[in-house]
Parts: C-alpha cells; structure tokens; sequence
C-alpha cells in the first residue's frame, strides 16, 4: 500500500514541491514589482509605474501557470493515492466473502452500499491527503523564503525576533 521511492507517487511528489517553490518564488517576485509600483505611485513617476505595472502583469503570465500546475498535481497526485488505495481495498476487503458478510450483517446492522461507501471514503481521503500535502508545506516554504528575504533586508535581527514571537 506505501508506494516505492521510485513510484510514481514519489516522483509527483517531488515535482510538486518543485512547483510550490516556484510558487513561493513568484509570490516574492510579484511582491517586489508590487512594491516598486506603489513607491513609484506615491511619487508620482508615471512613466516608471506604467513600465511597473506591464511588468506587474507579464509576471503573473508565470504565476498563473505556476498556480495551474499547482492545482492540477495536486489532483493527479489524488488520483495516484486513490488508485493504489481502491486497488488494496479491493484485495483485503472486497473479494471472497467479505463484501457478502458486510452486507448481510444483519437487520439491525446492515450496512447500506458499502462498496460505493468505501469508494466515496477513498475518494475523499485521497483528494483531503493531497491537499494536505501543499496545505502543509507551501506555508512551510514560504516563512522560510519569506524569513530569508527578511534577513537580507534587515539582518538577522528581523527573523530573530520573528522566531522568538512564535516560541
């Protein structure tokens, strides 16, 4: 049931990380234009906050992408856990005289559709697992991105005490 470290699950997995640092890295990126912009606004240099803002928006051209591959990992990744998943749940529990027992458990505990119960939990659990997977470590990149970014600007004084907050 644990996929191999060469399995395609793996390989998904690794690639999608790739794509959330790039994520992270636009979202730096983006930002920085952002900010660009606004000082060039406050100051009233038109000609340079124009050029910022078509830099603004050939940088979300990538961002846009990125956020798309984002997306569309995440769901081959589900679709990758939901198969390997399905296949093993149909060895253990749906062959023989399992699914037949757990239909005929009785009248008061008979158990209503189990194999498109078991196919929605799977299906649920696979697609909540993958998100979590990014859920988890885009944050996880992105302080330590962010935190980096920060000490540069500011020494090392700024993640410092941004560490000793959290602690």
């Amino acid at each position: 049931i644990f996929p191999t470290l060469t399995g395609p699950e793996v390989r998904t997995v690794v690639l999608l990380a790739l794509v959330v640092l790039g994520r992270t890295v636009m979202t730096v990126v983006v930002a920085r234009i952002a900010a660009k912009n606004g000082r060039n606004l406050v100051a009233r240099r038109w000609a340079i906050f124009v050029e910022g803002v078509l830099l603004f928006l050939v940088a979300c051209i990538p961002a846009a992408v990125v956020n798309s591959a984002l997306r569309y990992l995440q769901s081959v990744l589900a679709l990758q856990v939901r198969a390997r998943l399905s296949e093993d749940v149909h060895l253990r529990y749906l062959s023989g005289s399992n699914f037949y027992k757990a239909v005929t458990l009785g009248a008061s505990r008979q158990l209503d559709n189990p194999d498109q119960r078991v196919t929605a939990d799977i299906d649920r659990f696979a697609t909540e697992l993958a998100r979590l997977l990014v859920d988890t470590l885009r944050p996880t990149l992105e302080v330590l991105l962010f935190s980096t970014q920060l000490g540069r600007g500011l020494s090392w004084h700024a993640p410092a005490c941004l560490a000793s907050y959290f602690l």
